[in-house]
């Protein structure tokens, strides 16, 4: 199995987006963490299922795929990069967002 890793701000992406949700319904941010620990999971044996549409938004981190976090939350989106049997999670972004500027650091 491919080895995980997120970054920093991938790490900050997923508190505030669980702290966002266990605001309004607390069973719903634990169905989010479970359902991103499933997905990431998944992405460690076939990393090659997220969409490359974002692939060379950032050309030193290496292609950029992206993919939509399961069991009704697709709004969220994880992104990643998979390069020698490593997976790099960068951001975890809800898809609403200027996602271009933000994983380019152009905006909060």
């Amino acid at each position: 199995m491919n080895t995980l890793r997120l970054t920093p701000q991938a790490d900050i992406d997923l508190t505030e987006h669980t702290t966002y949700l266990a605001q309004r319904d607390q069973k719903s941010a634990e169905r989010f963490l479970n359902s991103i620990q499933s997905d990431l999971q998944n992405l460690c044996l076939h990393p090659e299922l997220g969409n490359e549409r974002y692939r060379d938004l950032l050309p030193e981190a290496g292609p950029i795929r992206y993919f939509p976090v399961s069991n009704g939350f697709s709004n969220w989106l994880i992104f990643y990069v998979y390069a020698s049997s490593s997976i790099l999670v960068i951001r975890i972004i809800h898809g609403s967002r200027d996602i271009p500027d933000l994983l380019t650091g152009h905006t909060e």
